[in-house]
């Protein structure tokens, strides 16, 4: 199953992809995160070329497991895109993912 994944920031969204087992994933590019309707634009055209079966957001949560301000936009981020597009989107936990 092909996964793609979205990093949410303020200004710009990280995208990556999967292979076609969803084992191995690799970054493809940033889309600028203001206008909404501009990212969507682009995020079609990404899945048009690259079809996948799941989105995934990253979700910042706090060590404690609570949503903290950034939390709250990804949540935002991720009910306005469970709107616009037509697979599968879900959020992922983020903590202890960076070094």
């Amino acid at each position: 199953m092909r996964i793609l994944a979205i990093d949410h920031g303020t200004r710009r969204m990280g995208i990556a992809i999967s292979d076609e087992l969803g084992m191995i994933a690799q970054p493809l590019e940033f889309i600028p995160a203001e206008p909404f309707e501009g990212f969507l634009v682009r995020l079609r055209e990404i899945l048009r070329e690259k079809p996948a079966e799941l989105i995934l957001v990253g979700m910042p949560r706090n060590m404690d497991g609570s949503y903290g301000p950034a939390a709250l936009k990804v949540r935002e981020f991720v009910a306005q895109l469970k709107e616009a597009v037509s697979i599968p989107v879900k959020t992922w936990d983020e903590r202890l993912t960076s070094v």
